[in-house]
């Protein structure tokens, strides 16, 4: 019932957005074996004929298979149809799906397997007719009145091109909704594919004692079944998985456990072989980086454990893929908020705010007179409308526009310096380790000063460190990413005395972004993020506005439990950081998503002991969850630690919460 509500809702919705001139009058016309459709607007105007396509017939007791989300497969079993309700909604749901909208289904059960993670087959009743040929997708808008006059004409499913996919349009064709056995999967011709069968082993979908199963996969069977395989077995499958290694195939997790030694000499081989073309090429480095995270590889393993930095609190031994990304939208309304929160918040924040029992920690930054930031976020981070190119300065104006709350807001014309609030003389200098000085001072874009820590004890290779982003007045630092006419119009002004001229900064920064989208064709998102937070175009916003931007392109949070990181690590250590970061996010949101089904009428977010590892930064699992968010708490609502909060003195803070925090006396909570 609830299902067949929102449904209705959805379609009021689409009822209400469409303009009267889009429900037009439509006709269907039969030429022999040919298909048209006939649109009247209303308007005066000829009416437009479509060529739909050519009759043709399916037989009856013909099998199609569905693959889709759990829960839906279980609700169609559960009905064993698929009402006429939830069929009209799926029609209007054509983009994406070249046969247009409808319920699609596939005479093959494994050649769409990649649309979800469990399957349904639908048996026609009867002989039914369709059309094979070419669907109007965006020329036709009214698609519910459509099928009605094709079902009217006797017409019940398109085919597009392929001999064995279909999209149904007629409730009458989904009324023997049945489960899917072993003997449907083994008919296929795809079952012969490692990937395939490991696939369905992961989602609890194969008989592995079907005689066809053993016959196909007798080596692979004996993995799922912890027996041991011969040298040559092993070398036999191995060199299957191989070929499914870098095809973003999940192989489930047994065969990426039992492969766990070669699968870390093969990746680590391939690492070492991007490195000298990192620079041009990041996005090598992520995906094999990457793909060794979904295969249950740490990170030690996968860079190395010479590696100068490794991130820490993996919080998932597999990183899922896309499609495993947790839905907060099955939240309640205050989990959805607290979920979003942490993508614009910055962690220790985020965490005080949660140690308070805040009610609404969201609004950790709102303002009078501004709207609340959680809602500015949400539109940021929405689908950029339509006519903003992907990727242009507009784009990004755009977002740091609703961020800032400054409709008039533009690229800066005028320096930054940033420092922190360690004064030495008259300059303020922020706290920095040897590791983190290395990678300011390889950073193209900034101007750095760095000096030593006067505070520092013997050993200790501690600095102070402040900053200056691009502008015309440092332009000597980043020439070499400049245009020859701009190098030489810097020049001239520099002759002249003007490079303060604020135009000239707007124009470095400008030509800086836009080279960043047209030179950086192999640059990652995180790596392109990095560079745009070291370039800082504008006057505020920008560590957000930049991490928005990744999100709407990406459509996934840029999460990290420091920001500063971004900054303060090379590329190579920042695209793993980042992608811990995402695994950690997606890992707290499932943790979310499971309180809420243990309590739906008062979970306890605040509680979940992920979110605190996170702040602690400890790899250890806690033996007594309840004490060990409890103390983590108390480190947070200390006055000191709240000071370094406030202050935005992270490197003592975290350094004082690693030494009590994961000292003695939270540690007998913690075991491996």
């Amino acid at each position: 019932m609830e299902f067949k509500r929102k449904i209705f809702l959805n379609l009021l919705f689409l009822i209400s957005s469409v303009s009267v001139s889009a429900w037009a009058e439509i006709s269907i016309e039969i030429k022999g074996d040919e298909v048209i459709a006939i649109e009247t607007d209303g308007s005066g105007a000829a009416p437009v004929k479509y060529t739909l396509g050519k009759t043709v017939k399916a037989q009856k007791g013909s099998r199609f298979y569905h693959w889709s989300k759990e829960e839906d497969s279980k609700r169609w079993l559960g009905q064993g149809k698929v009402d006429s309700g939830e069929l009209d909604f799926l029609i209007t749901q054509f983009e994406g799906q070249a046969a247009g909208g409808g319920y699609y289904g596939s005479l093959d059960s494994l050649d769409s397997s990649g649309f979800g993670t469990h399957v349904v087959a639908v048996d026609l009743p009867s002989e039914l007719k369709g059309i094979k040929g070419t669907y109007p997708r965006k020329t036709i808008k009214d698609k519910i009145e459509l099928a009605r006059k094709l079902r009217e004409s006797g017409y019940s499913f398109f085919q597009y091109d392929s001999n064995t996919w279909f999209n149904f349009i007629d409730p009458s064709a989904l009324e023997s909704i049945k489960p899917v056995l072993t003997d449907d999967f083994v008919k296929s011709n795809a079952f012969t594919q490692l990937s395939k069968l490991a696939m369905l082993e992961t989602h609890g979908l194969i008989d592995l004692n079907h005689p066809e199963v053993q016959k196909q996969h007798p080596e692979t069977v004996k993995i799922f079944r912890g027996l041991p395989l011969s040298p040559e077995e092993r070398a036999k499958i191995w060199n299957q998985f191989l070929n499914y290694l870098y095809s973003r195939q999940d192989l489930g997790p047994k065969l990426a456990r039992y492969f766990r030694p070669e699968i870390t000499i093969e990746l680590s081989q391939k690492i070492r072989e991007s490195a000298p073309d990192f620079k041009m090429n990041s996005s090598t480095f992520e995906y094999l980086v990457r793909t060794g995270r979904q295969l249950g590889l740490d990170f030690e393993s996968i860079l190395g454990t010479k590696a100068p930095h490794r991130p820490k609190v993996s919080l998932l031994e597999f990183h899922p893929t896309e499609k495993a990304i947790p839905d907060i939208l099955k939240l309640d309304p205050f989990g959805q908020k607290l979920a979003r929160a942490m993508e614009f918040i910055d962690y220790n924040d985020l965490m005080l705010e949660l140690a308070q029992g805040a009610g609404e920690p969201w609004r950790r930054y709102d303002t009078d007179g501004q709207r609340p930031l959680l809602e500015r976020w949400v539109e940021a981070t929405a689908k950029t409308p339509d006519g903003i190119a992907k990727g242009s300065t507009e784009q990004k104006l755009r977002i740091n526009r609703i961020l800032s709350g400054n409709p008039s807001a533009d690229i800066r014309n005028t320096p930054i310096v940033a420092g922190g609030d360690i004064m030495v003389g008259a300059k303020g200098y922020y706290r920095i380790t040897e590791f983190e000085k290395r990678a300011l001072e390889a950073n193209p874009y900034l101007s750095v000063e760095i000096i030593p820590d006067p505070t520092a004890r013997k050993k200790q290779r501690l600095y102070l460190g402040r900053h200056e982003y691009p502008s015309a007045k440092t332009y000597r630092k980043f020439e070499n990413l400049l245009s020859p006419e701009l190098v030489t119009e810097l020049r001239a002004a520099e002759a002249a005395g003007t490079l303060e001229n604020s135009e000239l900064t707007r124009k470095v920064l400008g030509f800086l972004i836009e080279s960043v989208e047209k030179s950086d064709s192999g640059a990652t998102g995180y790596g392109k993020y990095q560079k745009f937070l070291s370039i800082h175009p504008f006057s505020d916003y920008n560590g957000r506005t930049f991490r928005a931007l990744y999100q709407a392109q990406n459509e996934k949070p840029l999460f990290l439990r420091d920001f500063d990181h971004d900054l303060f690590l090379k590329p190579e250590q920042f695209i793993p950081e980042a992608l811990n970061g995402e695994g950690q996010l997606l890992a707290i949101r499932q943790k979310m998503l499971e309180e809420h089904a243990r309590n739906p009428g008062s979970p306890r977010y605040y509680d979940i002991p992920e979110l605190w590892r996170v702040a602690v930064e400890s790899d250890l699992t806690p033996k007594d969850p309840s004490a060990f968010v409890r103390d983590v708490k108390a480190f947070y609502l200390s006055p000191e630690n709240q000071d370094l909060i406030r202050k935005k003195k992270l490197f003592d803070f975290d350094k004082t919460i690693k030494n009590i925090c994961v000292s003695r006396r939270i540690q007998m909570f913690l075991a491996q």
